[in-house]
């Protein structure tokens, strides 16, 4: 679909090669998030899941240098068109040497020893799983439906996925309004989503080894939230402050997805419920880029004024319920903690504690 994407003529052809496109990605990230969660522990998955969410800010460093250097060589064809053959090229050259590599699963993992998937397997039923590539039953996969918290994590997803929009598909947009012409406006996105690679990298890394997720949520989209405003109230003909809010946005904009789906995925010890919350939840999030496609009005440009308020006032409410949810699973902790007269700290929950469910005392 990339590929076909060089040759379309007109606006139909573009938009029913895009949905095709839309289609075959979809489930790109569940699965990946879901696959990572069958081989790491729950203090092992946030730098897991940051391996992958990372190269989102990569890749928009990547692109904006390689669409550059592409629109400067002179060609029979526009550049944009050679630009989805290269990357068309490299995801299909890429797609078949996973096929090639990557195991299905734990068992059938060949290049292991016996030792070692047993060793793994110990590792996942202890801080992870209940069971190792369980049959699939409908019933557990739409158990978390009956979670009011599930409800609360879609907003979440859908809040923080409006402004990860605009730092990883509409920065280049943004960044317009300090007058650059198309392909200079390119390269500048390079600076600020190689930081957001290097942001996501180190709070997975401090996320994993504290094991807490809510305060390192609350940080990014606090950055994220903070670049918005400054993008809002700030000049649009002072460069500095418009390049340096854009940092900020990108700073914060790419680690919420890795926190987020490490978060729901430890607190369930199923793998029905973790497909079911992590495809439902990646829908939440990806409909922030259906609401930041459509607040960006052509006629408001360059800056853009309905979209950087509505991606703040989303932050905004974001932020305040993940600190909500912080709160309450705080003091419904202790009220468990004092039900059985211990206290537990995050490194005290098995796997097995975790598949009590919700309304055990012991979850």
């Amino acid at each position: 679909m990339c590929l076909l994407n060089a040759v379309v003529t007109n606006f139909t052809e573009m938009m029913v090669v895009r949905f095709f496109l839309g289609v075959a990605e979809a489930g790109m990230a569940p699965t990946l998030i879901f696959y990572l969660t069958s081989f790491y522990t729950r203090s092992e998955l946030a730098q897991r899941i940051c391996a992958f969410y990372s190269m989102l800010a990569v890749a928009g460093a990547f692109s904006g240098l390689l669409s550059y250097g592409i629109c400067q060589v002179d060609n029979n064809w526009q550049g944009w068109r050679v630009l989805f053959l290269v990357e068309g090229v490299l995801t299909i050259v890429l797609a078949l040497i996973s096929r090639g590599v990557l195991p299905r699963g734990i068992n059938a993992c060949s290049f292991w020893s016996d030792e070692s998937r047993m060793l793994a397997r110990r590792r996942i039923l202890r801080d992870s799983s209940t069971m190792i590539e369980e049959e699939h039953s409908l019933a557990t996969f739409f158990a978390p439906l009956q979670e009011p918290m599930l409800y609360i994590f879609f907003l979440v997803g859908l809040c923080y996925g409006t402004s990860g929009a605009v730092a990883g598909t509409f920065l280049p947009l943004v960044m317009a309004r300090m007058g650059f012409d198309p392909a200079q406006t390119n390269l500048l996105t390079v600076g600020p989503n190689v930081l957001g690679a290097f942001c996501v990298y180190i709070t997975a890394k401090s996320s994993d080894y504290f094991r807490e997720r809510s305060l390192h949520l609350l940080a990014a989209m606090s950055v994220t939230f903070l670049g918005l405003v400054i993008l809002l109230v700030g000049s649009s003909t002072n460069l500095a402050v418009n390049y340096g809010a854009c940092f900020l946005i990108s700073a914060g904009a790419f680690t919420p997805s890795v926190l987020f789906h490490t978060w729901h995925n430890c607190n369930d010890a199923s793998h029905d419920g973790r497909a079911f919350r992590t495809g439902l939840l990646t829908l939440a999030t990806n409909s922030g880029g259906i609401v930041a496609a459509n607040i960006f009005l052509s006629w408001e440009a360059p800056r853009y004024t309905t979209a950087i308020l509505a991606s703040a006032l989303l932050e905004g409410v974001g932020i305040t319920l993940v600190l909500s949810t912080r709160l309450w699973m705080m003091r419904d902790n202790n009220r468990r903690d004092q039900l059985e007269g211990i206290t537990r700290s995050t490194k005290d929950i098995s796997s097995a504690l975790t598949a009590k469910g919700t309304k055990h005392a012991s979850f």
